[in-house]
């Protein structure tokens, strides 16, 4: 079955289309290419509205989020830490990040723990 889009005009299957319980085909009338799109601009250009909501939903439900986050890592722990390994392994630029980050924890690294030996 095909569809057009109504941002894009070109008559796609229906699979390049979200699916969409409340349209009569169960799909929206937007591609997903141009939904994304969409998407990402409306956020660009909300960045700041987006992280204030993010903020505030946070600070109004901390322990659901962290609990929630605890779950999430203790029944993925294991393809967490598979896929940060790959990454690091693969990823020039996240190992030169990682790096940094553990450089400057660590106290027996830093210029202040040379200057007191």
């Amino acid at each position: 079955m095909e569809k057009v889009c109504t941002i894009c005009h070109e008559t796609k299957l229906v699979e390049h289309f979200g699916k969409h319980k409340q349209t009569k085909d169960g799909h929206l009338n937007q591609c997903k290419d141009c939904r994304n799109a969409y998407i990402k601009e409306y956020n660009r250009k909300n960045k700041e509205q987006i992280s204030e909501r993010m903020k505030k939903y946070y600070e109004e439900n901390q322990e659901r989020v962290k609990e929630r986050v605890r779950k999430h890592w203790g029944e993925n722990a294991n393809n967490i830490n598979e896929k940060r390994r790959h990454r690091y392994e693969n990823d020039d630029e996240y190992k030169k990040k990682i790096l940094e980050q553990t450089s400057n924890q660590c106290e027996c690294r830093t210029e202040d723990a040379d200057a007191k030996k």
